[in-house]
């Protein structure tokens, strides 16, 4: 997909990739249908008196990846070719790539930002009535696709700090909402629940869209993958970090949701969503990482280099990748 995109013209680029979104968003959201109405029945613990056999999905898998395979095959045509390098050249060629400026600076943006959006204090499913958590699953992606169409054909050239600002802040006022509601037993309408957490979608596509173009313009010839691996798998390896940040504000504010809801356990419960959703807005500071839009970042490419800097993302990376295995060994 990135070395696709990067062949798109320069004024009109992203296009393909809003595409691609679009499409993974929605194959996503067929899943999530399927697993709410068809294995949602009584004998996998669910409440429809109807279901779909326990091989059904595994069989619907096999069929839809055997249609791709043959679309990849009988469809795709790849006329560009590249001269062949040995281990070293390639090798040499990412140290260079993640020594310049604009991947060190793209991949810690990455890892900051992402990191401070995701803490969150506790789930406050429980004290919603009559929530249906494989409907909760499915919303927010309800509307992932039509934003993410809609911003490929219309906004490819809007800043992106400031679209990332926007969005970020909305997703924080609309989760806090959905989350205060609930809490302070303003409103716990599972319907009312279920509406803020729609919304969310918008936000969420649209900043997962803007930081996808940052990533396929900073990705080298040659190198695709590796960036996009990167890239993607940095805000994985924050989960466990942004899971031990929550856990540590949720024992410093102890609360038993299922067994009192009295003014104290509401605000024991609170707090870390307080604090959770300050250190998501002060986040917002490591938008001066993110470059405003193609050009700039096309300038970043030809300015600033330094080996320090590709040593800490080599050393950075390895350390992620260590305490997310200590955390699952510990989890284990």
């Amino acid at each position: 997909m990135v070395e696709y995109a990067q062949r798109e013209p320069f004024a009109t680029r992203g296009q393909i990739q809003a595409i691609m979104y679009a499409l993974m968003g929605s194959g996503g959201l067929m899943a999530r249908f399927f697993n709410q109405f068809f294995l949602n029945g009584a004998r996998y613990g669910g409440n429809y008196d109807f279901s779909a056999g326990p091989n059904v999905p595994y069989w619907m898998g096999v069929g839809m990846a055997l249609a791709a395979l043959t679309c990849v095959l009988g469809l795709i045509v790849d006329s560009k070719k590249r001269a062949s390098h040995d281990l070293r050249t390639w090798s040499a060629g990412l140290w260079t790539l993640l020594t310049s400026r604009v991947v060190f600076q793209l991949l810690a943006f990455r890892f900051a930002f992402n990191l401070f959006a995701m803490i969150t204090g506790s789930p406050i499913y429980a004290w919603v009535t009559n929530l249906d958590m494989g409907w909760i699953n499915i919303t927010p992606r309800m509307l992932f696709v039509p934003a993410t169409i809609h911003y490929g054909r219309f906004a490819l050239q809007w800043n992106w700090r400031r679209v990332v600002a926007v969005t970020t802040v909305s997703n924080i006022v609309l989760m806090a909402l959905a989350t205060f509601f609930v809490i302070y037993d303003v409103s716990r309408n599972a319907w009312v629940f279920t509406a803020l957490f729609l919304l969310t979608g918008i936000p969420v596509a649209i900043t997962n869209l803007v930081t996808g173009f940052a990533m396929v313009e900073m990705a080298g010839v040659g190198y695709e993958a590796v960036i996009a691996g990167l890239w993607a798998t940095i805000r994985d390896l924050n989960v466990p970090i942004a899971n031990k940040v929550r856990t540590s504000l949720v024992d410093e504010f102890p609360a038993v949701m299922s067994m009192k809801n009295d003014s104290h356990t509401h605000n024991q419960v609170a707090y870390p969503h307080i604090i959770g959703f300050s250190i998501q807005v002060v986040g917002l500071i490591w938008l001066v990482l993110l470059p405003s839009q193609k050009t700039p970042l096309a300038m970043m490419k030809s300015h600033g280099a330094s080996r320090v800097a590709g040593v800490l993302v080599v050393l950075g990376y390895v350390a992620l990748v260590t305490f997310s295995w200590q955390q699952a060994l510990e989890k284990y």
